[in-house]
């Protein structure tokens, strides 16, 4: 997740919320670059595992590892939404 260009003052205030809750938002540094930062990362399928399906075409492998991973996903994104949430109530 990336935050762009913009308003520095919503800018800032959008990095408070972020480190006020690094536990979540691993990718946040102290200090916005001018044009976009990134906050969150998911990845969805490792390199290796890229490459394992490459290798052996196992796509029911693959379909298992990266419906895991989007799940997972869905459930960061729902974090997401409550600490956005409960820092703007």
């Amino acid at each position: 997740m990336k935050i762009g260009d913009g308003d520095s003052d919503i800018r800032s205030k959008i990095l408070d919320i972020y480190q006020n809750n690094s536990h979540f938002f691993n990718k946040v540094n102290k200090k916005f670059s001018l044009k976009w930062h990134l906050s969150f990362q998911k990845e969805i399928l490792r390199r290796d595992e890229f490459e394992r399906f490459i290798e052996t075409g196992n796509i029911e492998e693959t379909k298992i590892i990266i419906t895991r991973r989007f799940q997972e996903l869905m459930e960061k994104i729902k974090e997401y939404e409550k600490i956005i949430f409960n820092e703007l109530s």
